[in-house]
Parts: C-alpha cells; structure tokens; sequence
C-alpha cells in the first residue's frame, strides 16, 4: 500500500508555534503550497508598499525577495519556507508520523 502524506503548515513567532493546519498531499499541488505559503507571509507580515517589491522583475533594482520559498535540504522532512519576521513552513510528513511533528 502507498504510504500517504500530509503536509503540515506551521507560522511561527520566533520560536512559538502560533498557527498549524494540516492538509492531505493529495488536495494541494507543490505549487499552490508555494502560492500559500507567499499568501500567509504577506498576510501577516507586509504592509502594501512592501508586497509590490516582491512581485517586480528579479533584476531591477526596487525588487525584494521576501517572498520567495524556499527548501530546507537539512531538514528531517521534505521542508518549503518563507522567512522574515515570522517563519512559515510547510512540512510534507507521511501520515504514520504525525503525532510526531505535531505541536500540542
């Protein structure tokens, strides 16, 4: 059998878990995940005039990275962030572990 997949998407404040959802792997695409993890750093964190930078050209000279994901290739877990201010993760832990990275 298959073994399944949730990812699990944890905001934190420094290092207090202040928000985590879980979602089956099957229900988002790696992309999407990426579209929401820029969502919830913009949400929380940038005002107007700091999301527009994020969103020009690479290369000129008023754009800003902030939202950019990226993958932690030393992590436990298949891991995508956005950080700044507040972290924001997005885990991919199979089904059985869980319990495990759960924060209670």
């Amino acid at each position: 059998m298959k073994e399944k997949y949730v990812w699990v998407v944890e905001r934190y404040d420094g290092l207090r878990v202040i928000a985590q959802h879980t979602i089956p792997s099957g229900q988002i695409t790696e992309d999407n995940l990426k579209h929401l993890l820029k969502t919830l750093a913009a949400k929380h964190e940038l005002n107007d005039d700091e999301i527009i930078p994020c969103f020009l050209k690479r290369n000129t000279r008023k754009y800003w990275d902030y939202l950019e994901v990226q993958h932690d290739s030393k992590a436990k877990y298949y891991t995508l962030y956005c950080q700044g201010r507040m972290q924001i993760f997005a885990l991919c832990v199979p089904e059985e572990k869980l319990k495990d990275v759960l924060k209670q």
